[in-house]
Order: structure tokens, then C-alpha cells, then sequence
């Protein structure tokens, strides 16, 4: 019995001590659940901090491309106005003088009075006496051209011409390296003037004078070529090199259809016009071959010069500024005398007209080609 009891007793004890057990085991899980969840309650703060300051950073990026965006904006909207702004003034600017010019043409009627009491009519008295009235045109201070002297050179010669008056006061619608050749060269002026109406063609061949002559001057800015176009210009302005050549087929082999417009197709189609120089001299040893002409590069010698003309045959020269270009040009040279030899200057009919010594030429020669 006692044995019994003993056993029931040791029973008792144990089972307290496992429901103690037990009891401090729920305690144990209900204490790691509430830091579990203390713990999820501190992440999830933090995490709504983080993801506040991520916001807050997102939307602070978002004002700041906002504020470039609207400064890209202004500064583009402000640069427009400005170049419409610059351009309607010039615009504008242009359009009034165009009109003022057109209208009022810019000139004054100059009559020298021989009676001093004669100052009404003038116009018609020197009409009905024959006499061509003189007009100057009046510098209107506007600098039109870029380069201010031939503007300025160009008002002086204006203020003595009538054709040159009008070619001043349209000077805003020719090239103004024609206007620089203008100035240079006052034999030019029909052609420049006809320059705004000409249809850029090729008007004519050669007239008979030209065809029973022996040396036949040819003039780059003649009407019937000149207008044609050569590189970025025309045969008027930079076609001296296929002029010059031009005359030396038509005086060797009388071919007629050795034109300066022809020479200036052959230029340009076989790479013998240099942009912004104008013609190479490749062409002056290519281009006649096909007429049945020999050519040879000479040096500068008087006797060896007089020697290629004595046998008939004629020399194209390539000039340094001078007397005869203030840049680059080319002339022909056909004979000589006791006073000197006998040029063909396709720019000019003057000094076409003059002879010229060796000592004024020796200096003034780049190179020579002598034709046969």
C-alpha cells in the first residue's frame, strides 16, 4: 500500500512539474511572438520612413527637371523672338530701301547752269538742246556689300555716270565680286548692267570681223558668252583662262566652234576649274590636243619668246597682279615690234590696244605656254 502510494505521489510530482513545464513554454512562445511582432512593428516603421524619403527624393527629382525643362523652354522661346525679331528688322530694313530706291531712284538731276538766272526747267532745256543730262547718285551711308571700299568706289564712280548710278543703286542684286571687277574696270558697264535681265546663255558665235581677222580679240564679258555659267561664276568674271584659249584655236585653226563657252563646258567636265581659284593650268596643255595644236610649257626668256612668235605661233601667259589683275589672270600674247609686244587681254579692250615692253612683262609673268 505504501509502495502504492509512494508511486501515486511520485506521479502527482511530476505531472506538477510538467504542467510548470509546459506553462513556462507557452510563456516562452508568447513572449517570442510578442517580440516577433514588436519587431515586424519597428521594420514596418522603418520601412515607411525609407519608403517616405524615397517619395520625397522622387518627387524633389521630378521638380527639378520640371524647373530645367521650363528654363530650356524660356531660353528657346527667347532665342526665337530674337531671330525673328533680327530678321524682320533687316527684312524690313531692305524693303524700305528697295521701295525708296525703286521709287525715288536715289539720284539728282545735275545741269551746269551757264546763265545764273536759269533754274527753272533746267531738265527740259538740256533735253530740247540734245544734251544728255548728267545724274549722281547720292550715297545713302548703307553698307550694303561686304566689302565697304568697292561700295564706297563704286558711289564715287556712280555720282559721274548714269549707268553706274543705276547699277548703284541695285547694287543689292548683283554679285558682288561683279560689282569688284566693275570697279576695277569701268569698260564692263553695259555688261553688268544687262547682268539682272541676261537668261544665262549663249547668245552668239563668232561675227565675220572675228573670222578674217589673223588675231581676233575675244573678250570674256561679251554679251554673247559672258552670262554663261563657269565654276560658281560665269565666263564674264572668271572665264579669261578659256577665253585666252579660245583665241589662240580660232588663230591657229580658224575653228569656229572653239567658242569661250565650249573652252568653260571642257574645264569643268575634265576637272580643270578649281573652286575658289578658278582655272588650273592643266588646262592650258589639255585642251588643244583635240584641234590639232602642240603646246610647250616655256620659261621666261625675250629671245625664246620672239623665236615661238617669228614661226607663227602665239603665247598664253599667266599673270601675277599687276597692270593687269589685282588677283590672278591670263592673256595672250600674238606678235611684237621695235615698241614692244602686242597683247590680247580678254579683259580689256585698253589694254588690248597698248603694246608692252619685256621689262614690264618679265616681272609681272607667272608662266608660259607657246602654241603652234
Amino acid at each position: 500500500m505504501e509502495s502504492t502510494r509512494g508511486r501515486q505521489g511520485e506521479y502527482r510530482r511530476q505531472g506538477g512539474n510538467g504542467t510548470q513545464v509546459q506553462n513556462r513554454k507557452h510563456g516562452e512562445n508568447r513572449r517570442s511572438e510578442g517580440n516577433r511582432q514588436t519587431a515586424a512593428r519597428q521594420n514596418g516603421s522603418a520601412g515607411s520612413r525609407a519608403d517616405r524619403e524615397r517619395m520625397r527624393r522622387i518627387r524633389q527629382e521630378r521638380e527639378r527637371k520640371r524647373k530645367i525643362q521650363n528654363r530650356i523652354r524660356l531660353i528657346r522661346n527667347v532665342l526665337l523672338l530674337f531671330v525673328f525679331s533680327f530678321i524682320f528688322i533687316k527684312c524690313s530694313t531692305w524693303l524700305f530701301s528697295y521701295v525708296n530706291t525703286g521709287e525715288k531712284d536715289v539720284q539728282q538731276i545735275s545741269v551746269p547752269h551757264t546763265d545764273a538766272n536759269r533754274d527753272v526747267n533746267t531738265d527740259a532745256d538740256a533735253t530740247q538742246e540734245g544734251k544728255e543730262v548728267p545724274v549722281s547718285a547720292i550715297p545713302d551711308g548703307k553698307h550694303i556689300l561686304k566689302d565697304a571700299e568697292v561700295e564706297e568706289a563704286l558711289a564715287e564712280l556712280a555720282q559721274a555716270d548714269n549707268d553706274l548710278a543705276e547699277i548703284y543703286t541695285k547694287r543689292i542684286f548683283y554679285p558682288e565680286e561683279l560689282l569688284a571687277a566693275l570697279v576695277n574696270n569701268s569698260e564692263m558697264t553695259e555688261f553688268v548692267k544687262g547682268y539682272l535681265t541676261a537668261d544665262k546663255t549663249v547668245t552668239g558665235e563668232f561675227n565675220e570681223e572675228e573670222l578674217s581677222e589673223e588675231h581676233p580679240l575675244l573678250i570674256q564679258w561679251d554679251e554673247r558668252w559672258g552670262y554663261y555659267p563657269y565654276g560658281s561664276s560665269n565666263i564674264g568674271i572668271a572665264g579669261c583662262g578659256p577665253t585666252c584659249l579660245s583665241m589662240v584655236i580660232l588663230s591657229l585653226r580658224g575653228d569656229e566652234s572653239a567658242t569661250p563657252d565650249v573652252l568653260a563646258d571642257f574645264s569643268m567636265e575634265n576637272g580643270h576649274y578649281v573652286a575658289g581659284a578658278g582655272t588650273a593650268w592643266s588646262l592650258m596643255t589639255d585642251a588643244v590636243w583635240q584641234y590639232g595644236i602642240s603646246v610647250q610649257e616655256m620659261g621666261m626668256d625675250e629671245d625664246a619668246m620672239k623665236y615661238k612668235l617669228d614661226r607663227g605661233g602665239m603665247i598664253i601667259c599667266s599673270m601675277f597682279p599687276g597692270d593687269f589683275t589685282t588677283t590672278g589672270h591670263f592673256i595672250v600674247i600674238y606678235g611684237y615690234d621695235k615698241n614692244g609686244f602686242m597683247v590680247n587681254d580678254p579683259n580689256s579692250r585698253e589694254r588690248s590696244g597698248r603694246q608692252w615692253s619685256y621689262d614690264t612683262l618679265r616681272y609681272q609673268i607667272k608662266n608660259m605656254w607657246g602654241y603652234e
